[in-house]
């Protein structure tokens, strides 16, 4: 019984690590996101001298970088498809590929 209630109790501290790292993780993507969208829908908006253009690289990577990563994703993707449907069969032995 009372390693049993030592394991829930680890079992409750990994979950507790589980949750804290996601909430990082969920507030960095948050943060991004917002610096996303500033850079790429606001700041077109702001005058070219101001301040804050500093802060920000040029508005030509803004649509570039995520078109590139996306082609590069579609692109692995489409090469693991081509791989499993060009690879042959699962390698299993059926009923009818011993006869």
């Amino acid at each position: 019984l009372k390693l049993q209630f030592l394991y829930f109790i680890e079992k409750k501290e990994r979950e507790k690590k589980k949750m804290k790292l996601s909430t990082i993780a969920l507030k960095g993507m948050a943060v991004f996101y917002v610096y996303y969208v500033f850079w790429v829908i606001a700041l077109p908006f702001i005058q070219e001298g101001h301040a804050i253009h500093s802060f920000f690289p040029s508005r030509v990577y803004g649509l570039l970088l995520p078109t590139i990563i996306i082609s590069v994703m579609l692109l692995l993707i489409y090469n693991y498809m081509c791989y499993l449907l060009f690879r042959g069969g699962t390698g299993r032995i059926t009923e009818q590929s011993e006869r």
